[in-house]
């Protein structure tokens, strides 16, 4: 998921944060069956693949 959003347009100066949900209990609990998940600024943006219209619609809002 990291390698396909690093491609989209506009993603370029985006910070990715990697969190390893495995090393964390509570994650674990919340997103164990949901990895990977793509969050910005709170918001869930997709699971499992990368949902490029919610990404790209994010990142033209977010300018």
């Amino acid at each position: 998921m990291v390698a396909a959003l690093r491609q989209r347009p506009g993603a370029a100066g985006c910070v990715i944060d990697i969190v390893d949900v495995d090393r964390d209990p509570a994650l674990e609990a919340e997103f164990g069956e949901w990895v990977p998940v793509l969050f910005a600024d709170g918001e869930r943006l997709c699971h499992y693949h990368l949902d490029t219209l919610k990404v790209d619609e994010y990142l033209r809002k977010t300018g």
